[in-house]
């Protein structure tokens, strides 16, 4: 993606947040709109959550505070947890145009990491930066699919430390085109690592076992011959981990 497309920044926000804030003081979309000079639709697109430029949220952040009660433009931003979580709908939603349709919530410098060995695991390495990363999730959807219909918050727990967000779960991704008559493969345990700044995300790591991941594609050998991969977990994902059991 053209790094000039990306310099008029917007961030994903919290639309009840600001429904909410309407209300209490008692105003119709229509007052918003005329408060904050912008259309109707604007507004209903901000209340639904829709990424907005900063510009316009630091606007409506001045609108809408009172004298008892100021908002600042970082009280209308969603927290990092409800980033992360929009960010793995997005994924299991639009799986190789996961960052065209996720572009509000991550920075232009961003790193993207995949665990494995390159040529056993193609998709496996570090990606930095917008296109990269957009290389990432093509070549990773090439050969990875998610199930129909398949709603992945279930199957997952967010736990937060510090600008770090660790999404711990079990991912029901399988093979593209694996065969409707077969039984679903088993679920495999799965995390994602990421890490904020402002708000956006600058760092995803994507953590699992290999071996699992490289057998359900039938390229890895069995597991005892699968070299360990080169990153290892730090005592963010451990101690989380650790909690779950």
């Amino acid at each position: 993606m053209d790094s000039k497309k990306r310099t008029s920044r917007s961030a994903a926000i919290n639309g009840e947040k600001i429904k909410d804030l309407r209300k209490q003081r008692g105003w119709t979309q229509q007052d918003l709109a005329k408060a904050t000079d912008f259309s109707v639709r604007w507004v209903a697109k901000a209340e639904n959550g829709d990424p907005i430029a900063l510009n316009s949220i630091a606007i409506l952040a001045k609108v809408l505070s009172t004298e008892s009660e100021p908002v600042a433009p970082v009280d209308l931003l969603r927290t990092t947890v409800e980033i992360a979580q929009a960010f793995v709908a997005i994924m299991y939603r639009h799986e190789a145009e996961t960052l065209q349709h996720a572009q509000h919530l991550v920075a232009a410098d961003a790193h993207f990491v995949v665990w494995g060995e390159s040529a056993g695991l193609p998709f496996a390495g570090t990606y930095r930066g917008i296109q990269e990363g957009e290389r990432l999730f093509r070549r990773f959807f090439s050969v990875i699919e998610s199930p129909p219909d398949h709603n992945p918050m279930p199957h997952y727990q967010f736990f937060t430390q510090g600008d770090d967000v660790l999404a711990v779960g079990h991912s029901h991704l399988r093979p593209r085109g694996y065969p409707a008559h077969l039984p679903p493969p088993p679920p495999m345990p799965i995390s994602y690592l990421f890490r904020f700044r402002d708000f956006q995300i600058v760092y995803f790591e994507d953590r699992f076992d290999t071996a699992h991941g490289g057998q359900l594609l039938g390229t890895l050998p069995p597991p005892q011959q699968v070299p360990r991969p080169h990153s290892q977990p730090d005592s963010l994902t451990r101690q989380r981990e650790d909690e779950l059991q």
